[in-house]
């Protein structure tokens, strides 16, 4: 457990971290036997001059084991210079060897149905992680198109009342996901000045436009 012992902050079920152009969220997850381990995902832009290894233009990551010594000395030097230390010494515990890279798409269609193709969870809709809403998209689509044919009178009827009920809501969620992901990556504010009343204002800009009866933005925060 590379977070779990020694002195520091209580435990929750999520914690970030956040610093001058990204953040990390930090979560403990199972390991297989039966303890806990920490899991980590830190989001940043890597400087120009450190080019990534790969063809961008298609979607890809950089497996375990093929980091760059440049490319792990510059998360390793950002996480020592602008992480506490307890979180810091969580993340730096992960040895470089079993971190890897996951470039960040997202994927929106202009129809979620039409002939006898029907689309659903990530092949209809691909937002940014900061949305939090993969999976629940995806349940989401299974309802829609189960209750669309079950209503139905043929397959005709059915996929153009999934199209009508999925398609502006998948492009709604993508939107959000990339105002989330300038927000909390490319233009991240100046977060020592932002006061309890400036961080929740910030907030609410990220979810302007967002449609709360979807499930998706709209939320305010929660006290802590």
């Amino acid at each position: 457990d590379a977070g779990g012992s020694g002195e520091g902050p209580a435990w929750t079920d999520l914690h970030t971290v956040v610093f001058p152009g990204g953040h990390c969220v930090i979560y403990r997850i199972p390991d297989g036997a039966g303890g806990l381990r920490v899991n980590w995902v830190l989001y940043t832009t890597p400087p120009e001059h450190l080019a990534l290894p790969l063809d961008l233009r298609n979607p890809t990551s950089l497996p375990p084991g093929e980091l760059s010594g440049e490319l792990a000395g510059f998360a390793r030097d950002l996480v020592a210079k602008h992480f506490p230390p307890y979180w810091a010494e969580c993340v730096l515990r992960t040895p470089p060897a079993e971190s890897f890279i996951q470039p960040i798409y997202d994927l929106e269609v202009p129809h979620f149905a039409t002939g006898r193709l029907a689309l659903a969870g990530d092949a209809a809709t691909v937002a940014r992680p900061h949305t939090g809403g993969g999976a629940v998209k995806a349940l989401q689509d299974a309802l829609v198109l189960e209750r669309a044919w079950r209503a139905a009178e043929d397959w005709e009827s059915a996929a153009a009342a999934y199209d009508a009920d999925r398609t502006a809501l998948g492009a709604s969620i993508v939107e959000l996901g990339r105002r989330f992901g300038q927000a909390q990556v490319v233009r991240t504010p100046d977060w020592s000045s932002l006061s309890e009343e400036g961080f929740a204002a910030w907030w609410r800009d990220q979810n302007q436009g967002s449609d709360r009866s979807s499930g998706y933005g709209g939320h305010a925060l929660r006290p802590s």
